[in-house]
């Protein structure tokens, strides 16, 4: 089995006997980035102060004020004692000092916690507390469930191939706000406790948890979800097919934009699939509104629900709500629609429009045709459009 190790611990779990995953659970025995050792050969307890020996050690050794340290070892040939273990705080990396099971500088953090009116559960306390300050220039994941390290990498991997940049500052502060909240999961921090964190925080919390989601999905998984992250399928934006309320509509609309997607290029490549799913909604409003079942009977459906929705949409032009080329563009849209799911097999048997009637389709006669009148502002609503057509007929006519 292949084993990531370097080479110092890749001798070391060589000699040690040890399977593996016990090895990678066991401390290395040498002192971390602005920790020191007791003088004491082989004694594991970190330096007490300048004289360089655990604070044990020195208890014996100030004993003798006028012996220096190296004198000392010699003539009392002190033996190393046993290790406290790591640091009680889960997200040091340090290995304790005291039979508290503190590094020295949680120590003195614990001592000063305990002056506050009631004192703070040790336990507790230190769940919370952060790496010694000497860690300032890294990120410490030390104490953060495994599942929530491996989605703060995917999510910096992901961000790091999109070529954005992620502040130190702001990853040490979402992983501080991780460990506090206790989260197994990145996506745990979501919701209310966002709202007040500082708005770079909630940012990035937002970016990662978005990261890792695409990371963690394949198109075939999103085909599967109501509302679409392009990015999935190498494009940009949402599709929301929540505005179709009919599933079968719903379920042809994601057929449809599957076929199209890869149809277009550039940044407006998927303008013409977003453009069509809410042009769909203006059907299904129709449906939904205008019959008994809502639209939900597939094979109840006919011509007279084309109808309804024609109508619907001359209404809608007659009362200014859209303009005569809306209504058009909308008209053809649907039509191309209502063709191409036949075109695209969904109306045969074992299909999901399977049993969709004949006549639930537009004529080239349902299309309304285009407006006559020139001018600015056609895709406007009727009364704006008369405002501003007549604006430009008088500046025509004082022009000539």
């Amino acid at each position: 089995m292949g084993v990531d190790l370097c080479s110092a611990c890749g001798r070391q779990w060589r000699a040690g006997g040890l399977s593996i995953e016990e090895f990678l659970n066991t401390t290395s025995g040498r002192p971390v980035r602005g920790e020191r050792l007791c003088g004491v050969s082989g004694c594991p307890r970190p330096v007490f102060n300048g004289a360089g020996l655990c604070a044990a050690h020195h208890y014996h050794f100030a004993r003798r004020p006028s012996s220096t340290v190296e004198d000392w070892l010699e003539a009392a040939q002190p033996t190393p004692l046993p290790s406290f273990g790591p640091c009680r705080v889960p997200s040091c990396p340090r290995v304790a000092g005291a039979s508290n099971r503190l590094c020295h500088p949680h120590g003195l953090g614990w001592s000063r916690a305990q002056r506050a009116v009631p004192p703070p559960d040790l336990a507790e306390w230190a769940r919370s507390a952060e790496p010694p300050a000497d860690a300032a220039r890294i990120v410490v994941f030390k104490g953060l469930p495994d599942q929530v390290i491996v989605e703060i990498l995917i999510g910096l991997q992901w961000r790091t191939d999109d070529h954005t940049k992620t502040s130190m500052i702001e990853l040490r502060a979402l992983v501080r706000h991780a460990r506090q909240l206790q989260v197994s999961s990145i996506f745990d921090l979501l919701g209310e406790s966002l709202r007040s964190q500082s708005r770079h925080l909630a940012a990035l919390i937002r970016a990662m948890t978005l990261a890792v989601q695409r990371a963690l999905t394949s198109p075939e998984r999103e085909q599967q979800r109501d509302r679409w992250d392009l990015a999935i399928f190498g494009s940009t934006g949402q599709i929301n097919f929540t505005v179709l309320s009919q599933p079968w509509l719903r379920e042809a609309a994601k057929h449809w934009v599957l076929e199209d997607l890869p149809l277009h290029r550039g940044r407006q490549a998927t303008a013409t699939s977003k453009q069509t799913v809410r042009t769909l909604g203006h059907l299904s409003w129709s449906l939904q509104h205008g019959r008994p079942d809502h639209g939900l009977v597939l094979d109840d459906l006919g011509r007279a629900d084309i109808l309804r929705f024609t109508n619907r949409l001359a209404h809608l032009e007659r009362s200014g709500e859209i303009s005569g080329n809306k209504r058009n563009s909308i008209s053809r849209r649907v039509r191309r629609f209502l063709e191409d799911i036949r075109a695209f097999g969904l109306t045969r048997p074992g299909q999901p429009l399977a049993g969709l009637p004949d006549d639930f389709r537009l004529r080239p006669s349902d299309i309304p045709k285009e407006p006559d009148e020139p001018g600015p502002g056609r895709d406007l609503p009727i009364p704006v459009q008369r405002t501003i057509h007549a604006t430009w007929t008088n500046s025509r006519h004082a022009q000539a």
